[in-house]
């Protein structure tokens, strides 16, 4: 599925660690090896760079990761 996407965009991601979070997209990036590759300002875990297929405007199904999961 090809998802339309621009830069400023608010969109959801799933990374390559299975976690999901909510950014900006701030660059989109065609590849010859990757395909296209968006880079994506999170609110609290910075910059993400994850293919095209891993992006949504609908927060997908996965684990959200909070900063306040982390603390002891």
């Amino acid at each position: 599925m090809k998802i339309e996407l621009s830069v400023g965009d608010t969109i959801w991601i799933t990374y390559n660690t299975g976690k999901v979070y909510s950014g900006e997209v701030k660059s989109i990036e065609e590849t010859s090896s990757a395909g296209t590759l968006v880079t994506v300002l999170t609110d609290m875990w910075g910059y993400r760079t994850v293919t095209a297929e891993n992006c949504s405007h609908l927060k997908p199904k996965g684990k959200t990761f909070f900063a306040k999961q982390l603390k002891c």
